[in-house]
């Protein structure tokens, strides 16, 4: 199985295979997922949702029941954003340090009381509710704007605009994350039809 990019659809074919405690389980599934893409899915379980959710500033008690294919995705976009911000290159040694670095951090807070828990300030979604996936064809245009000068925020929206789209506010509060990963997945994809 070639993957090329995150593909929540194989999330749900993954999960409905294993079916180990629920219809919606997303652990395991995952795993399986990264064993096969590690660069387009992050190894995913409480310690990193905890920390995750810590670093975000939200509650950090995670019950087993509340991993799921939703917060999978979400946890899928904050590990990239995240990732992107601190990584210099993108290969599987520094996606491994990375997931390690979560994992550990989420597995020391789950000793803490709450109130000793570090609280750290993430800009907030403003709630934008859009089912769009940016297309190969907008992300190119993003990165030909990007690559002749343009700011990263700047060609973000110029392109939605052209494209009449509206973003979640993430990719413009954070088009860095995006934009690497696109250009990654770009040449994944250009390197295979050569």
């Amino acid at each position: 199985m070639k993957i090329r990019q995150f593909e929540e659809e194989l999330l749900y074919e993954f999960s409905s295979r294993f079916q180990l405690y629920n219809s919606n389980a997303v652990v395991i599934p995952s795993f399986i997922l990264h064993i096969i893409s590690p660069i387009f899915y992050p190894l995913y379980d409480q310690h990193v949702e905890r920390g995750k959710r810590a670093l975000c500033g939200q509650e950090i008690d995670v019950k087993p029941n509340q991993l799921n294919i939703e917060s999978y995705k979400e946890y899928q976009t904050f590990f990239y954003e995240f990732y992107n911000n601190y990584s210099k290159e993108t290969s599987l040694v520094t996606i491994k340090i990375a997931d390690a670095a979560l994992w550990s951090f989420g597995k020391w807070i789950k000793g803490l009381a709450s109130n000793e828990v570090p609280k750290f300030i993430r800009a907030k979604n403003d709630g934008a509710n859009t089912d769009y996936k940016p297309d190969d064809r907008f992300k190119r245009d993003v990165l030909e704007m990007v690559d002749s000068g343009s700011s990263q925020k700047e060609a973000m929206e110029s392109i939605a605009n052209k494209h009449n789209v509206k973003l979640k506010v993430s990719y413009f509060q954070y088009p860095g994350s995006h934009i690497n990963r696109w250009r990654t997945q770009l040449e994944h994809i250009g390197s295979s039809h050569s």
